[in-house]
Formats: structure tokens, sequence, C-alpha cells
């Protein structure tokens, strides 16, 4: 629904060797609830794609945006609890600044890793790493 209001395409591209894991459900939904959250918040025109497939004994997820994208020298403070990244000279993104911190932590928790990329102007990719057990 956030997408469709913002006339965002949401797509889903999910490998064919992809199979289930055994891992926490619920742990697992909100890290990709708060990718894909912030993808759409931080995206106005385009798209946000999640991407999955299975690499060795690994489950790889992509989470890629054309949003606003963030500059080189401040990602690293996308996983410090309540750090948020000024966008200009006013802010127009609400938010705690814990989403990415909370969904590093559950991603390690679950034996993964989670990474950036991203392109100021272009977008974001947020990488999810997690064991299938």
């Amino acid at each position: 629904p956030l997408a469709g209001k913002k006339g965002l395409e949401l797509v889903s591209v999910i490998s064919e060797n992809v199979t289930e894991i055994k891992s926490d459900k619920l742990r697992f939904e909100q890290i990709f609830i708060n990718l894909l959250t912030n993808a759409i918040k931080f995206t106005e025109v385009g798209s946000v794609c999640i991407a999955c497939e299975l690499v060795d004994d690994t489950l790889v997820t992509k989470v890629t945006d054309t949003g606003i994208g963030i500059e080189e020298k401040d990602l690293e403070k996308l996983f410090i609890p309540f750090s948020q990244i000024e966008t200009g000279i006013t802010r127009n993104h609400e938010g705690t600044g814990l989403g990415l911190s909370i969904s590093k932590k559950l991603s390690e928790k679950l034996g993964g890793a989670i990474t950036v990329e991203s392109e100021p102007g272009v977008g974001s990719t947020f990488t999810v790493t997690l064991p299938l057990s």
C-alpha cells in the first residue's frame, strides 16, 4: 500500500533455487519490513525491488530502490542507533533512526549480515545474507 500511494513499482524477483530456510520468522520479517519501508520512504519516483537467491548455503536478499541515495561519507552512520542523515536544509523524512540498526542486529543474531551500496541521486541497495539454518 505504501508503494502504491506514491505510484512506485514494487518488484520481487525470487530465484528458482530459493527454498525454505530455518530461521526466526518474526525477526526475519522485521528486517525486511524495515528495509522495504525505508526504500519506499526515500523513493519518490521509480521502483523498489526485492531480489532473493541462494548462493551456496546462504540466502542473499537485496532490497534496491531508485531513491535519493546516500553519500559514501554517510554510509557508516546508517547502522548507528538514533543516527539520521540530513538530506537537505529541512528534514523531509520522519523516523527515529532505529530501523537500520535493528535490522543489522537482527541479521547478525540470525547468523548473517547486512551491507549497503548507494549512489546519491541514483538509489541504494541493501544486501542481507542469512544462513539456511
